[in-house]
């Protein structure tokens, strides 16, 4: 009889699904237009900086504030598709200012 295994099993997965085990997913925040977005608001994790398209001489810069003030966390010239990844924890939030119209960039945080 292979009860022992089958319940092994089942305990493997409801401990695997227990709080403090849950999978969590980024959240994904595009910029695609000359403008300065919060992405979030309150305490996280910037994961990554996805440049999907290029544009000559654009710059995209990354606060960990909810306005464009204080010091970067990053300043990315988004000139080269790719992935840059971070996994940096911010306190107050994640705003970005894209200072150029046209480069397609998603940041993933959680």
């Amino acid at each position: 009889m292979r009860r022992p295994l089958a319940l092994a099993v089942l305990f493997l997965a409801l401990a695997s699904a227990a709080p403090g085990h849950a999978q969590s997913y980024a959240q994904v925040c595009p910029i695609t237009t000359q403008t300065t977005t919060v992405c979030l608001s309150g305490p996280g994790v910037l994961r990554a900086v996805v440049v999907n398209t290029v544009a000559a001489t654009a710059t995209l810069t990354i606060y960990d504030a909810l306005t464009a003030s204080g010091t970067p966390i990053a300043v990315i010239t988004t000139t080269t598709i790719g992935t840059l990844t971070y996994n940096v924890r911010v306190l107050t939030g994640i705003t970005v200012v894209s200072a150029v119209a046209n480069p397609s960039v998603s940041l993933t945080f959680n």
